[in-house]
């Protein structure tokens, strides 16, 4: 459950199980509605990573574009990224939370994200005309292994805070 003013991190995994080098990746992110006030801009970060979670490379933000519309984000990797190799991760974490307008307390939210594009060569490369994919969002394709996925989180509006107070005896401060 996300409890309302209470930010949470989300993590995109987007594996390259081709056989050859993926470039200039292109992932959209459709945030659900309720929780589109923050900007993720400001909070993101990207690395490229091995299986087990070991990174090879942080990128910076010089080596992708970003923004942020309405309740899509996209980031798009830049070849001073370097490729995402096949079997790598190209990992992608931000921070967001519900909407301080948010009403609908048990709503299930769903997000959708995936790589709706990518190349086999870097764009400087005289081939890159034949090595380009491009996908389509849907419903991330619950249960089924490919380009886009989804994730699901319960708005919570009330929930329980504990909150521990201690005080000097002796001083009494």
């Amino acid at each position: 459950a996300l409890n309302l003013g209470d930010p949470a991190d989300f993590t995109i995994k987007a594996q390259n199980d081709g056989s050859s080098d993926a470039w200039d990746v292109t992932i959209k992110d459709n945030i659900p509605t309720g929780m589109c006030a923050t900007n993720p801009v400001a909070t993101l970060s990207a690395k490229i990573t091995a299986a087990d979670g070991t990174t090879f490379k942080t990128l910076a933000s010089t080596d992708y574009t970003v923004s942020y519309t309405g309740c899509q984000l996209l980031l798009q990797l830049k070849d001073a990224a370097g490729p995402i190799a096949p079997q790598q991760y190209l990992v992608i974490t931000y921070r967001t939370q519900l909407d301080t307008t948010f009403t609908d307390d048990g709503l299930l939210l769903t997000n959708v994200a995936g790589a709706t594009s990518w190349f086999t060569v870097a764009s400087t490369s005289p081939y890159v005309a034949y090595g380009g994919y491009t996908e389509t969002l849907t419903n991330g394709t619950p249960g089924v292994k490919d380009f886009q996925g989804s994730a699901t989180v319960k708005a919570a509006l009330h929930g329980y805070y504990f909150e521990k107070m201690v005080r000097n005896m002796t001083s009494l401060q």
